[in-house]
Formats: structure tokens, C-alpha cells, sequence
């Protein structure tokens, strides 16, 4: 009974643990495509958000962003999205908010 108990608390301990640390990305997802359609998929999750101004470029890991969007909120959730999506190697947010 113990030894079942022990192997119980040892396979959660080993799952929670695995979820800690999620798979390393694969080549396609590290490429510019996958990371385009990674960054796409993270925006539209998001449906609040509108992104009709906004252009997405990706070129070597490099994420950019250009364009007007409608408020401060809006800038600042996009850069939350986009800046917590792995692989990106560097993302450059040139968002506008008008006056």
C-alpha cells in the first residue's frame, strides 16, 4: 500500500513537472512562417483587440509590428501577447495611438 502511495505521489510530481518545461520548438515552428503564424494565432485569440491597421512582418526571428492601433490598452495587451511568444528573437513594436 505504501509503495502504491509512493508511486501515486512520484507520477504527479513527475507531471506537474513536465508541464513546467513544454517541448522545445520544432525548425518549423522557429521559422519565419511558424513564428508568423504562431504571433497571428496568439493576436486573434485576443478578439477585443483591432488589428485592421496593423501589419506583421517576420524576417529571421526578428517580429515587427507597424501600424495605428486604437488605444494605449490595445499597444500595451499586443506587446504582452507578442513579447511572451518563444522563439521570437527580437520584437520591434512600431504601434501609434492617435491623439
Amino acid at each position: 500500500m505504501r509503495r502504491a502511495k509512493a508511486l501515486l505521489v512520484l507520477a504527479v510530481f513527475t507531471a506537474s513537472l513536465a508541464a513546467c518545461f513544454p517541448p522545445p520548438l520544432t525548425d518549423a515552428e522557429l521559422s519565419d512562417t511558424g513564428i508568423r503564424s504562431r504571433v497571428e494565432r496568439a493576436l486573434a485569440a485576443h478578439r477585443e483587440l483591432d488589428l485592421r491597421a496593423v501589419t506583421l512582418d517576420v524576417h529571421s526571428r526578428i517580429v515587427t509590428l507597424s501600424g495605428t492601433v486604437p488605444t494605449i490598452s490595445d499597444k500595451r495587451t499586443i506587446e504582452q501577447v507578442v513579447g511572451a511568444i518563444p522563439g521570437i528573437e527580437q520584437f520591434v513594436a512600431n504601434l501609434v495611438v492617435p491623439e
